[in-house]
């Protein structure tokens, strides 16, 4: 299946924001203080995957058009995708 565009208005930052995370994995860097781990689940049980830091414009904020198809990113500015997603 091939990729389409999204249609209609840009959803909020939000829907891009994972909350109420809870630690799994090794831990595999620090960034500005805090562990980074491996894996992280949601309150939900959905397994997301450290891919990097989170795009950002140069403003500073988060470039959340420049996401792909099951990434989320997590405070203070971490990549995570989705190992959930039935349609990876």
């Amino acid at each position: 299946m091939q990729w389409q565009p999204r249609l209609g208005p840009i959803p909020p930052i939000e829907y891009a924001m994972l909350h109420r995370t809870r630690n799994s994995g090794e831990i595999v860097a620090l960034y500005r203080g805090e562990q980074v781990y491996q894996t992280v689940i949601d309150e939900f049980d959905r397994h997301y995957r450290y891919t990097g830091l989170a795009p950002r414009l140069p403003s500073g904020e988060f470039d959340f058009k420049a996401l792909g198809r099951g990434e989320f990113i997590l405070l203070p500015g971490l990549l995570y995708v989705s190992e959930s997603d039935p349609r990876r």
